[in-house]
């Protein structure tokens, strides 16, 4: 009897003790932010990414109350700064932006040391970035058509900047449409736009074409990515023109995972002002990209989709992990 009236006492005590350090366990998560928080740009200071997510936090600051700084984290297509994510203390004070790759791309190229789906936890996506297959202005190839069309008569070539979804995109039409296709990879888009424009190459796959479209150097036949803004809203992608393709192309916000739901309620909040801003979508037109948004939910649901996708295509066309001579 003594035993059991000894129990219940102590049992009574740990859950009186549960029960006062309960408020001084959410005390930090109410008050949050106490401090200024870091945010992680996967690219360099001054790329596009850098420019928008700084617009984004200027104004999610507001609603934050604490300042914002920006870290550049560069290196692997953005699988640097998803690393150091993943490695992050999940208290609400490092955040940040990661672009498609270590979604699409990274886990179908080579074994890595992140699971993407469950390392870091998405807070919303602000950009679709707009993927194209453009050709000198001066080139007598003006459309899709005309690409096959020439692709089935000889070798035509493209330039990348690396392997990418966009790649992965016009290698699928290739094998669609039957066309004798070669494309040669550069580092970057900059030296790869340099090659089409050079004559080295018929035509660039990628990215970053806006400044030499507005120039009137460089003419986009076709779009990979489906949703679009000015300048490329009038050209149609690929769905539009009948093929079940498209590329993969995106810059979402996300935190190191465990991240709390009460801090990550706020910074979803304060990040969606930042990137609803009509200032911030002055700022992506500016720069030749899509505003797209999803909340957290729906990036969460995308990504799962963009995983398995990516590695299904991976397979089909025998790239990265499942190249020919891979051992």
């Amino acid at each position: 009897m003594k035993t059991t009236k000894m129990l219940a006492v102590l049992l009574s005590l740990l859950v009186s003790s549960i029960l006062i350090q309960l408020p001084e366990l959410n005390f930090a998560e109410e008050k949050y932010p106490t401090k200024a928080i870091k945010f992680i740009v996967p690219y360099a200071a001054g790329s596009k990414t850098d420019v928008i997510c700084r617009k984004v936090v200027s104004i999610a600051k507001e609603s934050l109350g604490q300042e914002i700084i920006v870290e550049s984290k560069e290196g692997a297509a953005g699988l640097v700064a998803a690393r150091f994510l993943a490695k992050s203390k999940p208290d609400g004070y490092t955040m940040g932006a990661l672009p498609s790759s270590p979604f699409a791309i990274s886990p179908n190229f080579a074994k890595i040391d992140l699971d993407p789906l469950t390392d870091v936890v998405p807070i919303i996506q602000i950009i679709t970035n707009n993927q194209v297959l453009a050709v000198p202005f001066n080139s007598p190839i003006k459309t899709l058509k005309e690409f096959i069309e020439a692709g089935h008569k000889r070798q035509i070539t493209a330039s990348s900047p690396g392997l990418s979804s966009t790649e992965v995109a016009l290698r699928r039409l290739a094998a669609e449409t039957k066309i004798n296709l070669k494309i040669v990879p550069f580092g970057g888009s900059g030296p790869s736009i340099m090659a089409a424009l050079g004559g080295q190459v018929d035509a660039y796959a990628g990215g970053g074409v806006y400044e030499y479209v507005r120039a009137g150097k460089m003419r986009v036949i076709v779009r990979f990515t489906e949703e679009a803004r000015k300048p490329f809203q009038d050209v149609p992608s690929l769905k539009d023109l009948g093929y079940n393709i498209s590329a993969i192309g995106f810059v979402g916000l996300f935190g190191p995972k465990g991240l709390p739901a009460q801090i990550h309620k706020k910074l979803e909040e304060g990040l969606t002002r930042g990137a609803r801003d009509p200032s911030t979508t002055e700022v992506i037109d500016s720069l030749g990209e899509t505003f797209f948004f999803r909340n957290s939910e729906d990036l969460g649901n995308y990504l799962r989709e963009v995983y398995e996708q990516s590695g299904k295509e991976f397979k089909e066309l025998g790239l990265g992990l499942y190249a020919k001579d891979k051992k």
